[in-house]
């Protein structure tokens, strides 16, 4: 397996000069897939772009896909079961009831959790933990470690209390966080992304999640 850099400037022609190769190499070797990887945003306008450079104006054996959409692809191939994906404003409206069904039970964030924008500080700490796959028992093990302070144990041991709390309440729905660390989970038992050759674009950084895919 050999990996390929395309370096230079922003505004350079980089991303043009991609495509071009694949589309030569893809029109050179009609029985290999070709499978460019991209930011969700810019999804539709790789597949526009590589479908007005190809000479023949078609994409048979070439794919630009975001790993949202290999996700939703896999979840239908393994005829995963649909779960509700849920809105910010709902996720929100679960995080303040999974805080009432615990707050008898915080010792450090009895009191914050009364407070304007709590809840939303929680949604950004939890959509983190989410999108590196940690799960509440994970977190409740660091929790427990002896190398911590007392005060950031109790911290901790108050946030992981609410986001069980919280996951009890989500139920069969999950969070836009969650899917990738599902399609992670369920790729060793896919053919979804099994490209021969797979190429990506666009990135500025990758979670640990997308990392591992």
């Amino acid at each position: 397996m050999s990996l390929h850099l395309v370096l230079g400037a922003a505004g350079s022609g980089k991303t043009t000069a991609l495509m071009q190769e694949i589309i030569s190499h893809a029109m050179a070797h009609p029985e290999m897939s070709h499978l460019l990887l991209v930011p969700e945003q810019f999804c539709l306008s790789a597949q526009r772009q590589l479908t007005e450079l190809h000479p023949r104006h078609t994409l048979l054996n070439i794919e630009a896909l975001s790993f949202d959409r290999l996700a939703a692809r896999c979840f239908r191939e393994q005829s995963a079961a649909q779960r509700g994906i849920l809105t910010d404003t709902a996720k929100r409206m679960l995080l303040s009831l999974a805080l009432r069904d615990c707050r008898k039970e915080l010792n450090i964030y009895d009191k914050q959790a009364l407070r304007p924008g709590f809840v939303q500080r929680l949604s950004s700490l939890f959509a983190e933990w989410d999108m590196n796959d940690l799960s509440p028992e994970r977190l409740g093990e660091i929790a427990g470690e002896e190398s911590l302070s007392p005060l950031l144990r109790l911290k901790l041991t108050d946030l992981v209390r609410i986001f069980r709390a919280f996951k009890a309440r989500l139920g069969s729905d999950m969070t836009a966080e969650e899917v990738l660390p599902r399609f992670a989970r369920m790729l060793p038992h896919s053919r979804v992304g099994r490209a021969d050759r797979l190429y990506l674009d666009g990135f500025t950084g990758l979670t640990s999640v997308q990392y591992r895919i």
